[in-house]
């Protein structure tokens, strides 16, 4: 019986007689590889998605918005005063050029894929065994990771047409859940229903603008509490269907998580007395667009918002 090699090494073996192995004869060349031809155009997580949520779509004209959450390390809100929910909306086509852009951008970073900012940021002061750590080449090189992030803002602003960004003290919500007539809602709902109260804002401009004001889907991270709840008063006060995804399968997250984190960790570095903010911050405010209107709750402007009358004209019908 003839030995066949075992593909992608030099490794031989030979087939038992309950094996198979095809008869090459003496003299017969080995059979030719097929030739691997890259597709025109490759998987795309983001146009898999587009095509599923709306089969007929334009890739250049369908918005899609993705929005990622950061509570802490273990992703529980009770363990943290702050929260921050943040994210982008581009057209298909844009987070279709953005996954191959980010691919090539953690390659050439060394970072493997999914990219985690909290365990990046770990990396920095992380003690033991920090040469195992997927981020190790980042330990204590902290302008080499301003750099990174630096990059991936830039990649972000090119890429996307507008950002939201939401962050809220917890206690300060809570306070006013109780002093007013506020819905017994969870923090993840609540900075959910103010982001998407402003990305449905955004699309009316859009729509005067000549934009199809129905090319709008929109994303969250799955596995965030508080989700099915935010589905609901989703349906409830803008009669809209919102859905989840997790992160290893959509990348833009990936970028999303960033700004959440940066988000979050600004408004608790202002609570511990800092007097400046992270560079990386402030590059983001400069760079991104609508940036401008990212929003920090704490408990005056949270009770002013919900005692407004288009507050309680929106959730009226929302469920507790």
């Amino acid at each position: 019986m003839p030995k066949i090699p075992r593909l992608g090494t030099t490794d031989t073996e030979t087939e038992g007689d309950d094996g198979w192995a095809p008869d090459l004869g003496p003299t017969s060349p080995p059979p030719a590889l097929p030739e691997i031809v890259e597709p025109d155009h490759p998987y795309s997580p983001v146009r898999h998605l587009a095509y599923a949520l709306q089969p007929n779509h334009d890739p250049d004209e369908l918005l899609m918005v993705m929005f990622t959450a950061y509570f802490d390390a273990s992703g529980h809100p009770k363990q943290k005063d702050e929260m921050s929910l943040s994210g982008f909306v581009a057209t298909v086509g844009q987070w279709q050029h953005f996954e191959r852009c980010w691919a090539d951008h953690l390659k050439r970073w060394r970072i493997f894929v999914p990219f985690h900012m909290a365990d990046f940021e770990a990396s920095f002061a992380k003690q033991d065994n920090y040469k195992h750590f997927p981020y190790a080449h980042f330990h204590r090189k902290g302008k080499k990771m301003d750099r990174f992030l630096a990059e991936s803002v830039t990649l972000l602003n090119h890429c996307t047409q507008y950002s939201f960004g939401e962050v809220c003290v917890i206690p300060e919500m809570r306070r006013a859940q109780r002093e007013g007539s506020f819905p017994a809602w969870e923090p993840y709902t609540y900075l959910g229903f103010m982001i998407l109260h402003k990305t449905f804002l955004w699309a009316r401009q859009m729509a005067r603008n000549g934009h199809a004001s129905d090319q709008l889907e929109i994303i969250f991270e799955c596995g965030d509490p508080g989700w099915e709840q935010l589905r609901r008063v989703a349906k409830a006060a803008f009669n809209t269907e919102i859905h989840c995804k997790s992160k290893d399968k959509l990348v833009p997250f990936q970028a999303c998580d960033i700004v959440a984190w940066e988000h979050r960790k600004n408004i608790e570095m202002h609570y511990g007395g800092a007097t400046s903010g992270r560079p990386s911050m402030g590059q983001m405010l400069e760079a991104l667009k609508g940036s401008d209107d990212w929003q920090y709750l704490h408990y005056q402007s949270i009770a002013e918002t919900s005692a407004s009358p288009e507050w309680q004209e929106l959730v009226k019908n929302a469920p507790v």
